[in-house]
């Protein structure tokens, strides 16, 4: 059985083109869930504080479809489509 892992991204639309970063990989949901609360205040996010997005994922292979992981932090992948968003 796979482990289960929980992307967290950053989606955000300049007015061209979609801009998608993969922010980080976490163990639990909950893990993910804190992390943007550390984030939206910071230049890039505060202006799109509703940007996150948590999107399950599996231990093995990549993250979203051919993604660069380097550096992990603001890969960027070609545009998928958009999963809908859990809330508690």
């Amino acid at each position: 059985m796979e482990a289960m892992t929980y992307e967290l991204w950053h989606e955000r639309y300049d007015g061209r083109e979609d801009h998608d970063k993969l922010l980080g990989v976490y163990s639990t949901r909950e893990k993910a869930e804190e992390a943007p609360a550390l984030l939206r205040g910071k230049p890039g996010f505060r202006d799109h504080p509703d940007g996150f997005d948590i999107r399950p994922g599996g231990m093995d292979g990549l993250p979203g479809p051919m993604a660069v992981l380097s550096p992990l932090i603001g890969a960027k992948t070609p545009r998928r489509r958009r999963l809908p968003r859990t809330r508690k």
